[in-house]
Formats: structure tokens, sequence, C-alpha cells
């Protein structure tokens, strides 16, 4: 009896050790399995809309992933480091593969092309960069302007919105626009009335108006802009080289004579600067009503700091954004580029500006200034 005790003791302690190393066993594949799930693992990731200022389609994506297994718990880390991710109005799938080493290269699986320019999110964008860099100029919102804005006519569209119109900015292609929608795609410019603020723009239910107030009871605000220095050459090329503008009104030199022989870049750029050359502050206001609208800042004409634009093109990108208005403004129209100046391959802004004495591009620069500023132009002086 005492051995079978004794035997029995034995054998519940040989037992207490199967269990103890049975549990091992089970703990020692439950870690197992989870490390061979952790090396096996996909993660699929779902992005939507995200703003910023740059796209990209290709980010590097830091994946850490590791299983503790214990009695209590089980942990999972997935950290992502990546700069910008830019997808509005879309969800992409991204497909994580976990492979040794762990710094992953993953792609977008999107059918838009590499680093796609979406043109309402930008020119809504620009608008609101607009706003936050007009803040500190608020105390200028009382001053008084002549300057008119061309709207829809109430109930005849079906989104009201208001454009303000700026020379070489797409100006005439937009008056396209308006008369498209109006069923006259192809109203031609008469002697009685000319593309600009000449232009019957009640036949296209459109309506000119000059308080900057009165605006805001439109939905929509429209405005696009240009790079200064590009606009520049524009207007020099349409008006000087292309055109008699310069010639008939004596614009920006008055000593002008019909036969003349055409004005350099470099004469056009000096009347320029020496139409404002009393002014002691190159980019004020009272500089500005001294130049051509064609030639005139931007910000003088349009406004941006009293006027609350929603919508701001860019005319680097004027296909783009022009038809992301069409779109977004429900105009029945198809886009035409008009009043094009030729370009030449080999002239690019630097061939254009190293033909002007270093003052004369100090003072652009100088006139300019506001554009830059409060556009998001690069002033850098090309060439």
């Amino acid at each position: 009896m005492r051995y079978y005790n004794k035997g029995r003791v034995t054998i519940m302690k040989k037992c207490s050790s199967c269990r103890q190393l049975l549990s091992y066993a089970v703990v020692s594949l439950l870690s197992i399995s989870g490390t061979l799930f952790m090396m096996s693992y996909k993660t699929e990731l779902n992005i939507s809309s995200y703003q910023s200022d740059n796209t990209v389609d290709r980010f590097s994506l830091s994946y850490r992933a590791f299983a503790q297994t214990s009695s209590n718990n089980t942990q999972r880390t997935l950290t992502v480091n990546s700069k910008e991710i830019k997808q509005p109005n879309s969800t992409s799938k991204l497909i994580i593969h976990n492979k040794p080493p762990t710094h992953t290269e993953v792609i977008i699986a999107s059918k838009t092309p590499s680093k796609p320019y979406l043109s309402e999110q930008e020119m809504r964008y620009r608008a609101a960069k607009i706003r936050e860099r007009c803040l500190p100029r608020r105390k200028d919102s009382q001053r008084i302007t002549t300057n008119q804005y061309i709207a829809t006519k109430v109930g005849l569209h079906k989104v009201s919105y208001a454009y303000y119109p700026i020379a070489k900015c797409g100006w005439t292609t937009w008056v396209y626009v308006m008369f498209a929608n109006a069923g006259k795609p192809e109203q031609p410019a008469s002697e009685k009335f000319k593309w600009g603020w000449g232009s019957p723009y009640g036949d296209a239910k459109m309506d000119k108006i000059s308080r900057i107030s009165d605006t805001q009871r439109y939905k929509e605000r429209l405005l696009f802009v240009r790079n200064p220095w590009d606009r520049l050459v524009s207007a020099y090329k349409n008006k000087a080289v292309e055109g008699p503008y310069s010639l008939w009104l004596h614009r920006p030199c008055k000593w002008l004579k019909e036969d003349m022989p055409t004005l350099t870049f470099q004469q056009f750029t000096q009347c320029i600067v020496d139409r404002v050359t009393r002014v002691q502050d190159l980019s004020s206001q009272t500089a500005a009503r001294l130049l051509d609208i064609h030639w005139t800042p931007q910000y003088w004409s349009a406004l941006p700091c009293e006027t609350n634009y929603t919508l701001v093109g860019h005319f680097d990108h004027i296909g783009e954004d022009m038809g992301a208005a069409i779109q977004i403004l429900q105009i029945n129209a198809t886009l035409k580029h008009k009043n094009k100046s030729q370009t030449k391959q080999e002239e690019t802004l630097a061939y254009w500006y190293n033909q002007l004495s270093h003052n004369i591009k100090v003072s652009l620069q100088k006139i300019y200034q506001l554009d830059f500023e409060i556009f998001g132009f690069n002033s850098t002086i090309p060439g």
C-alpha cells in the first residue's frame, strides 16, 4: 500500500510535468504561429480625400509589425511614415507586403496618371491661400474702385457666379465660353461691340457689377491669374508686335508713331518703368493706375483681398482649370483657346529677360511685387 502510494505520487509528479510540457508546447506553437502570420501579413489601407500642396504617387512606408504572445495580450503595431499623400475625391487602395528588409515601397493602385493635376482642388486651395496671405492687408478693404465684375443674371443660370476678367489671363477665351453657354458660340466681334468691356454681355445673359459687396451674393467667384513675368511677355507680343495696339494708343511709349519700327522688348519695358518712376512706391495703386490694363498688376485689377474668390485658376493650367470651372458652374460650352500669342520654341522667359538691363528687371520686380506675394508666383527674375 505504501509502495502504491509512493508510485501514485511518482505518477502524479510525472503527470504534472507533462502538463507543464504541454502548456509550454502550446505557448510555443502560438508564438510560432503569430510570427508566421506576421511574416505573411498583408494590410489593406484605404486613404480617402487628403489635401496638400504637392502630389505624390509613390512614397516610402516604414513598416514595423511584431507579435508578442503572453497569457494576457497580443500586440501588433503598424507605423506609416509618409510626408504627403494627395488623392482628393477618390479612395485609393494600398496593398502592403511585408518583405525583409522591413522598409517597403508602396505604389498607389489607381487609374489616375502619375502626379495627377486636380483642377478644382487646386483652384479652391489657391483661393484659400490668397485669403490667408491677405489677412495683414484687410485695412485696405474700404478703398473705392471702379473695377467691374461680370456676373450671371438672376435665375438664368444653373450656378450663379461672378467673374473678374484680367487682360492676358484668358479673358477672351472665357468670353467665348459665356456666349457659347447662351447659344451664341461664334458671335463675332463687330465694329460696334469689341471683345472686352465693350462686349454685349447682356446677350450672354450676364450683367456688369461694380460694388465688391455685390459679389458676395453669388455662389462662386471666379478669377484667372498668370505669372507676371510670362504675362508681360505675352502683352508685348500681342500688343506691340502682332497688332497695332501700341502704335494706335501710344502705349506704353508716348513717343510712338506709326512709321516707326516695332518696339523691342527693352524699349517696351523701359517705357513701362518710365511711366511710374515718379511714384515712390512702384507696387502701389497710384503706380498701377498709370499703366495700361494689359500690363497693370493683377492685384490692383482683381482686388483679391477685398473680393472673396472661391475659384482661382492659373494660366499655366488654363485648359484644365477652365475645363473644371465649366463643370463646376454647369456651363454648356466647349473650351477653345482664343487670342493665343505665337511662341517660338527657343523663346523662353530667360530669352526675353536677358535682353533687359538689371535696373529694368529690378524695377519690374517691384511693380509686380504684390502679384508675386499674394498670388504665390515666383519673383525670381528669369535668366
